[in-house]
């Protein structure tokens, strides 16, 4: 027979105490005393977390600069990470980092625009102008900036391109 709900003992009353783990006078804290030690230990982390920043920014200085790009995998990616990128960081004493989890302009929009999160925006002309058009991308790129312009092809300049065009269509390994 069942008995009634009122007839039960509560569930805590069946739990064995632990009398090692009961406070006592003096292990007890105050309410004051949490607010205390919470303040040291916010300050401790806030030391802590200046030192790491700065010894961040000592280590970053002492390495090779990084250039932030986008890029698109598949063959496009295997060439550049094969034979572009390598001689580059060679070149110019780098290292670049490319980011291929698309969609990029998301990420690129939701950062800084002082401290943008890439260097280099490789994308499609649709949302590259919505990125232009919040002020991410340097709109009037001439020769004298970049002096291998003067080397390419009119159309990727054009005023119907945002940025400069890279590909017009895709890249095709066989």
């Amino acid at each position: 027979m069942e008995r009634s709900h009122a007839n039960k003992a509560p569930l805590a009353a069946n739990i064995p105490r632990n009398a090692a783990l009961e406070p006592t006078a003096e292990t007890k804290t105050t309410r004051r005393e949490w607010l205390q030690k919470g303040a040291k230990a916010a300050a401790a982390m806030t030391a802590a977390g200046t030192f790491w920043s700065s010894l961040n920014f000592y280590v970053n200085a002492q390495s090779r600069p990084v250039l932030r790009i986008t890029g698109w995998g598949g063959a496009y990616g295997d060439l550049y990470q094969r034979h572009v990128i390598p001689a580059f960081e060679k070149e110019y004493n780098c290292r670049v980092e490319v980011d291929t989890a698309f969609p990029f302009e998301p990420k690129l929009l939701a950062s800084p625009r002082n401290r943008p999160i890439y260097d280099v925006f490789h994308s499609n002309n649709q949302p590259v102008t919505k990125v232009m058009e919040a002020g991410y991308l340097e709109e009037n790129l001439t020769a004298s900036e970049i002096p291998n312009l003067r080397d390419c092809y009119d159309y990727v300049t054009a005023p119907t391109v945002p940025g400069i065009a890279a590909f017009v269509s895709g890249i095709g390994l066989g």
